[in-house]
Parts: C-alpha cells; sequence; structure tokens
C-alpha cells in the first residue's frame, strides 16, 4: 500500500510538472527616446524600464536609448516601422507631414487647463483610441500616451495677456503654436529644444514656449528671463509610447495588460515628478528676480477662443484632422472650457 502510495504521488507530480508552462523566453525591445539623459523625464524612463522587467519577471526587457543615439529623433516612425528598433518614445507632431491630424492630437495648443483634463480626453473620452488609429496606418501600436507636464514661457517681455504676445520673438516647437502665435501678432521662431538657452541668451527670441519650469530652471533658462509665465496657455506636448504592431501582437495577453497598465502609470509618474520639482522651483526662480505670472481662467479662455480659429482652419487638412479637432472641442465644450 506504502509503495502504492509512492507511485501515486509520483505519478501526480509527474502531471504537475508535465502542465507547466515552458520557461518564458526573454523578449528585448530596443526603443528610442525623445529625451536625452540627465533630466527629470530620463529619470523616471529609467524606473520605467526597471519596472517593466521586475512586472515581467523579466519576460520582458525595454532598453530604452536617449534621443538620436540609434536613429535621428525624425527618423523613429520610420525606423519602428522599417524593423529597425522596435519602438519609440516619441512626439505625435513631428509626424504631422503623413498625416495632419498627428498636429492635434500630438499639441493641441490652448486646449486643456490642466492635466487632469488632458488624461480624461486621452483615456476616457476617445483620445488615444484616434492616435492608435492614426499609428495603426504606419505599422505601429500605440501602448500610451502621456505628457512632459504643465509648460511655461521664460520671457523678457511681461506676457499679463493675449494682447502682450502682439510683437514678440518667441521660440515655438512644432505643429499648430507657430500658426496660433502669428495669428496673435507675435512672431514664431522655430527651433529645437536644444538651441532654446543659447536663442534666449543671445536675445534671438524674447521668449520661449518651451518646458516645465523646473526643467527649464536645471538648464539655466531663467538666467536670461526678466518673467516666466507659469502654467502656459499653450497646453500640453503629447508624448506616445508605441512600438511595430507585429512586437506588440506577439506578447502574450498577460504581459500587455502590464505593459499598458505600467504605461499608463508611468506617465502620471512624470507629470507628478515635474508638478513637484515645480513647487521646489518657485522658489529658487523668485529670489533670481524673476517674475512669475500665472493666468486667470477669463485670460486662458480668450486664449483659447483665439486658438480654436486655428484648429479649424487646421481641421480642413484631411479627414482624420477634422475628426481629431471635433472630437477635442465636443470634449472642451462638455467641461465647460468652450
Amino acid at each position: 500500500m506504502e509503495q502504492l502510495t509512492y507511485r501515486m504521488m509520483g505519478a501526480f507530480t509527474a502531471l504537475a510538472l508535465l502542465s507547466l508552462p515552458a520557461a518564458a523566453q526573454e523578449t528585448v525591445w530596443k526603443i528610442q527616446s525623445l529625451y536625452g539623459t540627465g533630466n527629470q523625464v530620463w529619470d523616471e524612463i529609467e524606473a520605467f524600464a526597471e519596472n517593466i522587467e521586475k512586472m515581467t519577471g523579466g519576460r520582458l526587457v525595454l532598453d530604452i536609448a536617449p534621443a538620436g543615439t540609434l536613429v535621428g529623433p525624425m527618423g523613429t516612425l520610420e525606423a519602428v516601422s522599417a524593423g529597425v528598433i522596435d519602438g519609440h518614445l516619441s512626439y505625435p507632431v513631428l509626424w504631422s507631414g503623413i498625416e495632419p491630424a498627428f498636429a492635434p492630437l500630438g499639441d493641441l495648443p490652448g486646449g486643456f487647463d490642466n492635466f487632469y483634463q488632458w488624461a480624461e480626453f486621452y483615456y476616457e473620452a476617445g483620445g488615444l483610441d484616434l492616435l492608435r488609429a492614426l499609428y495603426a496606418e504606419q505599422g505601429l501600436y500605440t501602448i500610451g500616451v502621456g505628457t512632459g507636464g504643465p509648460e511655461s514661457i521664460p520671457s523678457n517681455v511681461a506676457l499679463n495677456s493675449v494682447a502682450d504676445f502682439a510683437n514678440v520673438k518667441i521660440r515655438v516647437p512644432a505643429g499648430l503654436s507657430g500658426s496660433l502665435m502669428a495669428n496673435l501678432g507675435a512672431s514664431p521662431v522655430n527651433l529645437p529644444f536644444s538651441e532654446v538657452f543659447g536663442a534666449l541668451e543671445k536675445g534671438v527670441v524674447d521668449a520661449a514656449d518651451a518646458g516645465s519650469m523646473s526643467y527649464n530652471e536645471s538648464l539655466g533658462m531663467h538666467a536670461h528671463a526678466k518673467y516666466v509665465l507659469y502654467r502656459s496657455p499653450h497646453g500640453f506636448g503629447v508624448l506616445d509610447l508605441s512600438v511595430g504592431q507585429a512586437k506588440w501582437d506577439e506578447l502574450p495577453n498577460d504581459i500587455k495588460a502590464i505593459v499598458e497598465l505600467a504605461t499608463k502609470t508611468f506617465f502620471y509618474d512624470v507629470v507628478a515628478r515635474v508638478n513637484a520639482d515645480d513647487a521646489a522651483a518657485f522658489a529658487t526662480v523668485e529670489a533670481q528676480g524673476v517674475t512669475i505670472i500665472d493666468w486667470s481662467a477669463e485670460d486662458r479662455l480668450k486664449f483659447r477662443q483665439e486658438a480654436v480659429k486655428i484648429w479649424r482652419e487646421h481641421a480642413e487638412k484631411s479627414p482624420r484632422a477634422k475628426e481629431a479637432i471635433d472630437a477635442q472641442i465636443a470634449y472642451l465644450e462638455r467641461i465647460g472650457l468652450l
């Protein structure tokens, strides 16, 4: 009887072992970031990659390279589509020449007053689905979207109202911002972020629509600015984490769920980090004699109403651009911002 029991136990053990999945194979994704090293967002990128590896038990590893180290910043979409790299952390506006809808879904100047409005549009009101449809046409799957947090405008002109933009030479990012600033009477100058410090220092521009206040402070921009328009009415630029569709399809469903949740958490962590750093930067910026300006809701509405004119012009460029802008206008009207 005892011998039979041991045999039964051995049989059960063998069956149990047969039912266990084979050792999971490690998958490595090579991804290029829009950000370089040595800043608050890069810190969160590194933490994100570590979290993915831990949460998946090493089954998925994100090998994230700094900006420009694998391909040029403007080349990541083509590189992912061709399978040269597996994914990118990028700025959708860069692909507006391929499809105009990438511009309003990547950076809608004047759109949202705070991060929570922005996040609700993308994660609850269909914004992410619209962006996924655009990237799908290029052979990519967009895992999630985020933002670098509320931006600010270091300036040598007091930008106390919409009217104060008139005749101001201002650095603007790619996308709709240039058209909006020109419509406000400003002289927009399209410069990459890497050139903003020098442009302020040399007086090439009077103001710079750039990064968060703390990020700008870390680069020393406020040494060449008398004012800061905090929580710029420009709004929030969009970041996306996208990978080749085939790479996404290869993942088992449990890993997909982990990656999507971790990506959303990562982007929320970026904003939390930026908000905390901005709060700490206030005293430093003020100690330099810089005047901090924060617009009222009324001034933000006036800016947004001017922006809508530019949005509607852009909506005529393609059916998808119209769909993207109509969706955002409908959302803004629903929450009382238009």
